[in-house]
């Protein structure tokens, strides 16, 4: 039954993406509107939408309040996707939402992601949860999750990724991501482009919505920077070169730690006492990030001999900062084991990983979307890279074994399924 239920919401997937909020309206319609049960944080982006969602998770949790956490896509199993104090769903629980569902589902045609965002919001319902962090999927103005109202809404870094759906520049993209700005509800802009952040002013005046920067507001000071983790110290309104350690790696996690810190500030001031969040919550939440909400995936160490680091990063934006903290924290010698999807832009992408003059091994995780190998390697050799084509991420990363050292490093990166693939063959060897 268990394997039925993800069977038929995976079919979905056949139906493709379509926008619009009248779907999400009536399954939630069905069960009573969950979504006005429980108080949420929602959050949109391009990049660092799904740490920041984490870290604000984490640091709920810690303060002792039941914590839902809503996230995209998922690494090993789609139960990643709704937590509970960072707990998945159970298959089980699951199961029964989906036949809960199923008639309301068939009847509207509704879509995977739909289906699985009204679960997502009757279980958080069910549970009594106190809060829930809910990160968009696409978008944000005519995204599932935009059914919801909540307490502050929050807007990480953006840049060009789905333009066939989204717009072809950034401020087409930043108009979408800014739907989900509420009116007179608070919003945190964690995006360091001023042209996105001009047409976010625009949207929140529209709305009546006062708006917050993260680069203005938050002064961070790296005290330290590593694989593993990150230490800060940071000044803002309500406290003075407090120390804060973040249980995520790299250097993308700063601006994440920023907007992060913003969005609990302006909770604080905005939402009358309902939640008591002191500094000690929010370091313990940020040390224990990944303790606490199970996220995995972001500068993910696998092992130290040689160097074996896992990043989910997909995208220009992401991998600019990825090759960031590849040059100053990795070895000097190293491979990357790099798997694509097709919408994708691989050409950028590589742009940014040439510079780390290390070879590439094209994989391809065994789903639909993925872009081919083959095309990866030809992109590679296009621009100059050395490449070879591994076919399988198991096959790549083995290939990936016999070119380094214990010296070395070898970075598996490109892509959630890729990562899923890379985790299962590891565990098997």
């Amino acid at each position: 039954m268990i394997s039925t239920a993800v069977e038929f919401l995976y079919g979905l997937e056949r139906s493709g993406i379509k926008f619009g909020l009248e779907n999400i309206s009536s399954l939630l319609q069905c069960c009573n509107n969950p979504q006005k049960k429980f108080y949420s944080v929602h959050i949109a982006g391009t990049n660092g939408k799904g740490s920041t969602a984490a870290l604000l998770a984490s640091v709920f949790t810690t303060a002792g309040y039941i914590t839902g956490l809503y996230t995209s896509p998922h690494i090993s199993e789609i139960y990643e996707r709704i937590k509970i104090n960072g707990v998945p769903i159970s298959p089980e629980r699951f199961s029964f939402y989906v036949e809960q569902f199923r008639n309301e589902i068939i009847r509207l045609r509704a879509t995977f992601f739909e289906s699985l965002t009204a679960i997502a919001f009757q279980y958080f319902a069910e549970c009594n949860a106190d809060i829930a962090i809910v990160e968009t999927g696409l978008g944000g103005r005519l995204d599932a999750t935009n059914i919801i109202t909540p307490l502050i809404s929050v807007i990480t870094n953006i840049s060009l990724e789905h333009t066939e759906y989204l717009g072809n520049t950034i401020e087409k993209i930043a108009f979408e991501k800014a739907g989900i700005i509420k009116d007179t509800v608070p919003v945190v802009s964690g995006i360091e482009n001023n042209d996105a952040n001009t047409v976010l002013k625009k949207v929140a005046k529209l709305k009546k919505s006062r708006i917050f920067f993260s680069n203005k507001e938050i002064s961070l000071q790296t005290l330290r920077t590593s694989i593993e983790d990150n230490a800060y110290s940071a000044t803002t309104h309500n406290f003075t070169r407090e120390h804060f350690e973040l249980g995520f790696g790299g250097f993308a996690q700063k601006q994440n730690c920023a907007t992060a810190l913003l969005t609990l500030e302006v909770l604080k001031k905005t939402c009358n006492n309902n939640f008591h969040i002191t500094v000690n919550h929010i370091k313990n939440g940020f040390k224990n990030v990944k303790k606490y909400t199970n996220t995995f995936g972001r500068l993910e160490l696998l092992q130290h001999k040689p160097l074996m680091v896992l990043d989910v990063a997909h995208n220009p934006g992401a991998f600019e900062k990825l090759v960031k903290t590849v040059r100053l924290l990795f070895p000097k010698r190293g491979v990357i084991v790099l798997g694509m999807m097709k919408d994708k832009d691989v050409k950028q992408s590589l742009h940014y990983l040439s510079s780390l003059h290390v070879p590439v091994i094209a994989v391809q995780p065994n789903v639909v979307r993925a872009r081919s190998s083959e095309e990866i390697t030809k992109e590679c050799h296009r621009i100059g890279m050395y490449s070879v084509n591994g076919t399988m991420v198991s096959e790549g990363i083995r290939h990936a074994y016999s070119l380094v050292t214990e010296e070395d490093y070898i970075l598996v990166c490109g892509s959630f399924f890729v990562a899923d693939e890379a985790m299962k063959f590891l565990k098997s060897v």
